[in-house]
Formats: C-alpha cells, sequence, structure tokens
C-alpha cells in the first residue's frame, strides 16, 4: 500500500462529511478560503480586473476605476492569454487570476487577445492595493435608477447607500420612484 498523506485524508474525510449536509455547503481548505476572504473582503492587491471565468477563457469584463488594468488601457472582452508568460490553463483558470494578485508594487505582465488586433498585445503593469466597488449605477429618469452589483462584499451595503444618494443628488430628487436592480453574473 502506498503511503497517504494524513492532512490529504482529514480533508477528503471532512469534504464528504460536508458534501452529504445540503446543495450549499462546502469545506474550503486554507487556500480556498483566502481566495474567498479576498473576493468578499472587496480589497486586494493586484490589477484590478473584473473577470468572467467561463470556457477555459479568462475574459475581462470591465477593469476597475483607477486600477493598473485601466491605466494600461486593457478593455472589456479582452480575454487574458498568459501571466507572467505564463498561458492560461483552461483546466486551473484560477490559477491565473491567482498569478494576477501579489504584493503591492511587484510587477506582472499579461498577454490578451482582443478582437481586432493580430496578435496578442502585451501589457507591463505594477500591481497595486485594489479597492473593490461592488454596486455602480446610473439615473434613468423619471424618478427611476439602474443599480448593478457586481459582487457581494463587506463594502455592498455602503457602495449601494453611496450610489442612490449620489443619483438621487444628480437627479435633482429626494427620493427614488423605482430602481432596477441588476444581480446578473
Amino acid at each position: 500500500m502506498d503511503r497517504i498523506d494524513e492532512q490529504k485524508l482529514v480533508e477528503s474525510a471532512i469534504r464528504g462529511i460536508v458534501s452529504d449536509l445540503d446543495q450549499h455547503s462546502s469545506f474550503l481548505n486554507a487556500e480556498q478560503y483566502e481566495a474567498i476572504r479576498i473576493t468578499t473582503s472587496g480589497n486586494y492587491t493586484g490589477i484590478g480586473l473584473d473577470v468572467n471565468l467561463e470556457g477555459g477563457k479568462v475574459t475581462v469584463v470591465s477593469p476597475l476605476e483607477g486600477a493598473p488594468a485601466a491605466q494600461a488601457g486593457i478593455l472589456p472582452g479582452d480575454v487574458v492569454v498568459s501571466v507572467d508568460d505564463t498561458p492560461v490553463d483552461e483546466n486551473d483558470v484560477s490559477a491565473s487570476v491567482a498569478r494576477m494578485r501579489g504584493p503591492a508594487g511587484s510587477p506582472v505582465t499579461l498577454a490578451v487577445l482582443r478582437d481586432g488586433a493580430p496578435e496578442p498585445l502585451h501589457f507591463a503593469l505594477t500591481r497595486t492595493a485594489v479597492q473593490v466597488k461592488s454596486v455602480s449605477g446610473e439615473y434613468l429618469g423619471n424618478g427611476i435608477a439602474y443599480l448593478r452589483l457586481s459582487a457581494f462584499t463587506d463594502t455592498t451595503a455602503r457602495d449601494l447607500d453611496n450610489t442612490v444618494t449620489e443619483l438621487t443628488g444628480k437627479a435633482g430628487i429626494e427620493h427614488l420612484l423605482g430602481v432596477v436592480l441588476d444581480l446578473r453574473g
């Protein structure tokens, strides 16, 4: 019999037990927990990209305003094909996303495919502290606003309140009559 790593054995047993609880319960190891914590805190060090991970591709949904990716000219729809000259592995795209994060002030290079560009575009970026604003909005007129929640973070409630206050102020009204709340994605 081969030697078994006790840590892996314990984690596998816990995963099995927790998976039988219900469809909403799962076990997170330390690395997975840290990834969730970063996502929900709204703060991390990286390049400031909101990406979609589908079909083995890391597609840019939007660069975060003021972040290194936005300042460098990375655009929505760009597809990240490599991070620090390491190709995106379609079987482990989360590893590529993790490579975009790192200590503030450290360099990272991205190669992206852009519609209409014959070759991948290369961007040399410097990671910084990034504050994720999880709510964006637009006043549509007639007392109606459009609000998009891109994520649920520790700051979402505050971001929502600030966005509504900002929109009502710009519209010159005291209260909104209605809100289109976009929770897609």
